[in-house]
């Protein structure tokens, strides 16, 4: 079986529509858990096998998922996550999307619930319910515990977002997911998490790291720094950039010439982006390969006072 690794693709938003497609998930599966039924890296790796050709065709000739993305209009990283699994849905000869975004309503017309996507799978017209995510969680502490890992800004936790996803993934077991159902004459779905990321630890605690409780074996790691502690790249050897937002899905890689700077310049950009933006910038290590500027580690630069301002 591929594996997500396993080849690159020369069109970035092709790549990241692969990584999000085989990418580990975030979580694992588990009993203690059982509300929250996560898509297993299996089959995202199956997936990657499956569209193999699909994609090859798509790096070949991207106007289409080009088209697609502008026309979303690219704002929160979360949305574009969400646009590219659109894509993946509506155009993949595997899969066919039969609703996206729906919004239920309660008897008082408030708004009960939101559904991702619900999807048919065409060869085994298996139907499914996807809860979509991409996340990035910071471990605050050595502690593996929800309520430990937090978004780089300080908003959001793995904890918050957990339950947030069990209320969603249970959207068909109440009256008017049901009554959804009905009215499109659908049968009832099976209900998952598609949720990818990353995990970043403090570099003092690479070794040894602890993840969040049930993270799965595979998740997507990096590590991060205060700002306090900005010295440690003090140094003159180019391999350091900083990562703009729209290009955190996947691993980055790219045929263009890029601006990499040293370490004592990456200080100063770090300290001038946190001062203008005042969040966290992410920065990617990386080194040359056959012509490409490829990704080795990435990690946040978070303010002295993260996670609480």
């Amino acid at each position: 079986m591929l594996k997500a690794g396993d080849f690159s693709f020369r069109n970035p938003e092709v790549a990241d529509l692969a990584w999000a497609i085989a990418s580990a998930p975030l979580m694992s599966n588990d009993d203690s858990y059982s509300d929250l039924q996560m898509v297993g890296e299996e089959w995202c790796l199956s997936q990657l096998e499956a569209h193999n050709l699909w994609l090859r065709d798509l790096d070949d000739n991207p106007s289409a998922l080009l088209d697609f993305l502008n026309a979303e209009g690219l704002k929160l990283l979360g949305k574009k996550f969400e646009s590219l699994l659109a894509f993946w849905f509506s155009h993949s000869p595997v899969f066919e999307l039969l609703h996206r975004n729906v919004v239920l309503h309660d008897d008082a017309k408030n708004t009960s619930g939101e559904i991702d996507f619900i999807i048919r799978d065409v060869e085994t017209n298996e139907l499914m319910h996807i809860e979509s995510a991409c996340k990035y969680y910071i471990g605050y502490q050595k502690s593996s515990h929800w309520d430990n890992w937090i978004g780089p800004n300080g908003h959001d936790s793995l904890d918050n977002k957990l339950k947030k996803s069990q209320r969603q993934l249970r959207a068909f077991e109440r009256k008017e997911g049901r009554a959804f159902l009905k009215a499109h004459e659908l049968e009832m779905p099976r209900s998952y998490l598609f949720m990818k990321g990353y995990f970043f630890h403090h570099y003092s605690r690479l070794e040894g790291a602890v993840p969040p409780k049930h993270a799965h074996p595979h998740y997507n790691g990096g590590w991060y720094i205060y700002e306090h502690e900005l010295p440690l790249f003090k140094g003159d050897y180019a391999q350091w950039m900083l990562l703009p937002k729209q290009r955190w899905i996947g691993t980055y890689q790219s045929h263009e010439e890029q601006d990499v700077f040293s370490g004592s310049e990456m200080i100063d950009a770090c300290r001038q982006f946190i001062r203008r933006h005042a969040k966290a910038p992410m920065i990617i290590q990386v080194e040359e390969r056959d012509g490409l500027t490829v990704e080795v580690s990435r990690g946040f630069v978070v303010r002295d006072a993260w996670p609480h301002f």
